[in-house]
């Protein structure tokens, strides 16, 4: 996985002449390389005759992961759409030529989650277990998390931010629009840390809007609660390589408001398209960024629509079972190193 095992395949290839063994790299963030000053090859015992532009060589220094994209015998990533984006120049943080040259081995995998650990029906620590045939019960969900929390107004739509302070995951397009979410009739809850500048602006403003919940802070429980209570998911990502907040979401009958990329891409349909049940807007700007949380409200005033799609997403197999049987086929095919439809 990643960088930091980058070197197994080059070892493999070179210290060990293959020894028939086949090496899969898989990459989360392609943004996380492992580069090193050009030295590193002799502290690693590797000899010189890998520095170079087709192995390890990187603007005169050494690149664990681009000798881990060269010499494994497949390359995957955690999902289709990542898959092609690093392919281009805005996501492939320099190695976008490496892995367009080596695009036959190249595999979007989508990540799953454990059905077991997310399971509205047994979460022991949410307000009140349901499932799809049971769905009325999120209601109850919503009440008492927004009476624990002080927001008022259990007709409103209720928007949830779960995630990581940082730039990555657009957390700037929510600073800047939360004075128009003041004004919004809906409530929102955002939990999440990371970044100290962010973490400070919204410590800043924790109080300061009667609609809007802050807590800068990780709390799993909290988070549960909020997934069980909330109308809709905000994924404002400016690259997500996989992302799996969407799927737990979606697992508690939370439609997804995200930004068309990467695994988001993958996992929301718009409601424009035919079987859509979710939320997306293409460019990282304020207005897209209103537009469509004022389109999820227009929806959420239509409530047999809104219950049925809550209904869908709880249906939708984003289990990790599904990604261990693609893993488990281009594992097989490898030991008669074939290509591999996944």
């Amino acid at each position: 996985n990643d960088w930091q095992t980058a070197l197994i395949p080059v070892l493999n290839y070179h210290k060990y002449n293959n020894n028939h063994v086949r090496t899969v790299i898989t990459i989360h963030n392609l943004a996380y390389q492992g580069i090193f000053d050009k030295f590193a090859i002799e502290r690693l015992n590797l000899g010189w005759d890998i520095f170079h532009m087709e192995a390890l060589e990187y603007y005169d220094k050494v690149n664990f992961l681009k000798g881990g994209i060269v010499f494994s015998s497949a390359v995957t990533t955690v999902s289709p759409t990542y898959a092609k984006e690093i392919t281009c120049p805005e996501y492939g943080y320099g190695l976008d030529g490496v892995l367009r040259k080596y695009s036959n081995k190249l595999y979007g995998i989508l990540n799953g989650i454990d059905y077991d650990v997310w399971n509205p029906e047994t979460d022991k620590y949410i307000y009140e277990n349901y499932c799809v045939f049971t769905i009325q019960k999120k209601s109850i969900n919503k009440k008492l998390f927004l009476k624990e929390v002080g927001l008022k107004d259990e007709t409103k739509p209720l928007y949830i931010f779960i995630g990581r302070f940082a730039h990555q995951k657009g957390i700037d397009l929510i600073m800047d629009s939360i004075e128009e979410m003041s004004k919004m009739l809906a409530n929102f809850a955002i939990l999440g840390f990371g970044d100290k500048e962010y973490n400070n602006f919204f410590k800043s403003i924790e109080e300061k809007y009667e609609n809007i919940f802050i807590k800068v802070d990780y709390n799993e429980a909290l988070s549960r609660k909020m997934y069980a209570a909330a109308d809709f998911l905000l994924m404002p990502s400016l690259f997500e390589p996989c992302g799996l907040n969407q799927m737990i979401a979606m697992r508690y009958g939370t439609l997804v408001i995200a930004r068309e990329t990467g695994g988001l891409k993958d996992t929301v349909i718009d409601i424009s398209q035919p079987n859509g049940y979710g939320f997306l807007f293409k460019n990282p700007t304020k207005e897209e960024f209103l537009n469509v949380l004022y389109r999820a409200a227009e929806l959420y005033n239509n409530k047999k629509l809104f219950e049925n799609l809550q209904k869908k997403v709880m249906k939708i197999d984003f289990s990790i079972d599904s990604t261990a049987r693609k893993y488990i086929k281009l594992y097989e095919s490898l030991k008669y190193s074939r290509e591999v439809k996944i």
